[in-house]
Parts: structure tokens; C-alpha cells; sequence
């Protein structure tokens, strides 16, 4: 009985972060960080980091175009990636001028 109460408690916590953290995305990425660091003073010899697979998708597409290409003649075209979304927690030229200085647009 103490322990259905207790995971009853935590469900409803989990719930209560989760509502949180869909509603300021920044509280998802300083939690991810502060996981992280905790992981980092562990005597651990080895930190994974995941990264979304969708990030991916734009590099498999070109090699698998350059595998297909076989002409031969002309190097394939080194494809660019997606410029990243950005969502600014503040708004004004200053946010983007910062945005812009990290994340230049590619020129063409």
C-alpha cells in the first residue's frame, strides 16, 4: 500500500514537470545539462551524448546520393545542412543579431 502511494506521488510529479517543461522548452535543455555535469564528476570513463536522428537524415540522404552517382566526372555537390531552429527566450534586434552572429545564413 506505501509503495502504490508513493509511485502515485511520483506519477503526479512527473506529470507536473512535464507540463513545465512543455511550456518553457529552455527547462528541458538545462535539465539535459545539468544531467550531464552529474554524470561528468562520476568516475566514469565514458559520457554518451544522444543526438536526435533527424539531425542525420540531411548527411545519410548524401552519401547515399554520392554511392548512387557514378559518373565520375565532377565531384557530388557537399550538401548543406538545415539551419537550426531557433527559439529566442526574449525578443528585439539584439536577440537577433545574436542569432544571427552564431548562426550565419549560408550564402548561395
Amino acid at each position: 500500500m506505501i509503495n502504490a502511494e508513493g509511485e502515485l506521488q511520483a506519477s503526479q510529479m512527473l506529470t507536473q514537470a512535464a507540463g513545465v517543461m512543455a511550456q518553457q522548452p529552455a527547462a528541458l535543455q538545462l535539465r539535459y545539462l545539468q544531467t550531464l555535469s552529474e554524470i561528468a564528476t562520476e568516475n566514469n570513463s565514458t559520457t554518451l551524448f544522444p543526438i536526435p536522428i533527424d539531425l542525420f537524415g540531411p548527411l545519410i540522404e548524401a552519401v547515399s546520393k554520392r554511392k548512387s552517382d557514378t559518373s565520375g566526372s565532377e565531384p557530388a555537390e557537399t550538401p548543406s545542412l538545415p539551419r537550426p531552429k531557433i527559439e529566442s527566450i526574449g525578443t528585439g534586434e539584439a536577440k537577433k543579431r545574436e542569432r544571427d552572429r552564431a548562426f550565419p545564413k549560408p550564402e548561395d
